[in-house]
């Protein structure tokens, strides 16, 4: 996927052409949820359930949609040199209400052990400049 994000910002002339599909925005989002509850070092059951959680509903997805789901999320989050290649896809075909929902989301997941850990809340943060939702 970062492979396509970058093939994509090199490509100036295709840029408003070509889009990504709905898999691969699910693929983001997943990324980006999987890495929430991984950065602070530990994936607790409750927050692995609450992505699952978050997830399903978001997509009413199958048992077997949600286990691929997540096993491509995590794939690319772990593959991923960064934030940035999920974020920019979300940019391009999500509007500002869809990425506020993303990440409130990402909230939700940061709470779900019942602490926002600092290596959260700093994810949080950046996400929330990636997603380009900084108010001034």
């Amino acid at each position: 996927m970062f492979d396509r994000v970058m093939d994509w910002l090199a490509d100036e002339p295709l840029r408003h052409e070509q889009g990504f599909d709905d898999h691969e925005i699910r693929v983001c989002v997943a990324a980006l949820f999987y890495h929430m509850i991984a950065v602070d070092g530990e994936v607790a059951a409750v927050e692995r359930e609450q992505l699952r959680r978050q997830l399903s509903q978001r997509y009413q997805l199958s048992d077997s949609q949600l286990a691929t789901l997540e096993q491509e999320g995590e794939a690319n989050d772990r593959e991923s040199a960064g934030l940035f290649p999920f974020t920019v896809i979300l940019n391009r075909q999500l509007d500002t209400e869809q990425r506020w929902r993303v990440y409130n989301q990402l909230k939700q997941l940061a709470l779900a052990d019942g602490t926002v850990h600092d290596l959260e809340q700093g994810m949080l943060d950046h996400v929330k400049i990636l997603l380009k939702l900084e108010t001034d």
